[in-house]
């Protein structure tokens, strides 16, 4: 399937997180504010009953295309193989696929509905839209539905890739969902079902990046069954003994200290680093590093320390609440 060379299996699940957790929820916000003021002025300077029915179908479908598409997307637009007609016709797939579910809800396997039935409820629902648009734009109200319909039969070479990617998808979520929850053993068990979508995956790019997830859930189960003694998050202003705290905690006890100004400097002075420069531009001007940057680093810091069963000391970070939640759910 691949028409070009591919030196190295592209960014890792965690890179692409990483990214996407920066921008997702800015993107979303942004876009819906943008088609809510559109809807706004349509209706308060009159235009047509037609431009009303494009513009609140829009919207519908906003409040229905949530992460998961827009992840789906994500992974669709690094996919090498895709060109073109067929990565256009692939961004259209990751959109529409789902948004049958505005009526349907969304039905999973847990809720034990025939899936014929499934089937039936959504492809109601996208014909629902497509009536919707009929009256002002039929070549598209036609369209999501050609685009829809291809996609579940699952013929074309387009369908497979997106079909694929929606099982990739599915299994970093229910990863990232473990790990948010981790500990609860109930719920541990039915995230494991989700490994089972490995089988479902062929297509090399994509294969690599399901073992990259599945080497991360792996790692995180064995940590699980390791526990180190913790992570302490150590608070104060410049000059107050943090570091001399720290020293003599590690002294005594088995824990290591991380001290996020010298982990960035660190970082600056590696040859190897992709980020060395911006760092020390950032610290020469008084620039705060973007938090995404010094949590990836910390994440893998930590990592380091608690494979060695240690606990972990950490000054420097968290500067804010929301910092530390999202550190905690990464962790």
């Amino acid at each position: 399937m691949c028409h070009m060379p591919c030196q190295n299996p592209g960014p890792t699940p965690r890179v692409l997180q990483n990214q996407l957790d920066q921008v997702l929820e800015e993107y979303i916000v942004t876009q819906e504010r943008v088609l809510l003021n559109r809807l706004h002025e349509a209706i308060f300077k009159k235009k047509t009953s037609s431009t009303l029915d494009v513009l609140l179908t829009v919207v519908l479908l906003l409040k229905v295309v949530e992460k998961h598409i827009w992840r789906l997307l994500y992974w669709v637009r690094h996919d090498r193989k895709l060109r073109h007609e067929d990565e256009n016709k692939a961004v259209l797939m990751c959109l529409i696929h789902d948004i049958g579910e505005i009526t349907a809800g969304d039905i999973t396997p847990a809720d034990g509905v025939d899936p014929e039935r499934k089937h039936l409820e959504e492809r109601l629902g996208l014909t629902y839209l497509s009536y919707l648009l009929k009256a002002s734009n039929p070549y598209w109200a036609s369209r999501i539905l050609g685009i829809w319909h291809e996609y579940e039969s699952g013929v074309t070479r387009v369908a497979q890739l997106v079909r694929q990617v929606d099982k990739l998808e599915c299994l970093h979520q229910a990863f990232i969902f473990l790990k948010r929850y981790k500990g609860q053993r109930k719920l541990e068990a039915t995230m494991k079902d989700f490994k089972d979508l490995r089988k479902k995956i062929s297509d090399p790019w994509l294969s690599a990046q399901a073992d990259f997830v599945l080497a991360d859930w792996a790692l995180l189960e064995k940590k699980e069954q390791q526990r180190s003694p913790g992570i302490v998050f150590v608070i104060g202003g410049p000059g107050v003994g943090k570091g001399t705290l720290c020293a003599r905690i590690t002294e005594n006890f088995n824990f290591a200290h991380v001290s996020v100004g010298d982990l960035l400097r660190e970082e600056q002075n590696n040859p190897e680093s992709r980020f060395g420069d911006f760092i020390r531009e950032s610290i020469q001007n008084s620039v705060i590093v973007p938090p995404p940057l010094t949590m990836m680093l910390l994440k893998d810091k930590v990592e380091a320390i608690q494979s060695q069963n240690k606990g972990v000391l950490i000054d420097g970070f968290p500067r804010s609440i929301d910092q530390a939640v999202a550190f905690e759910q990464e962790t």
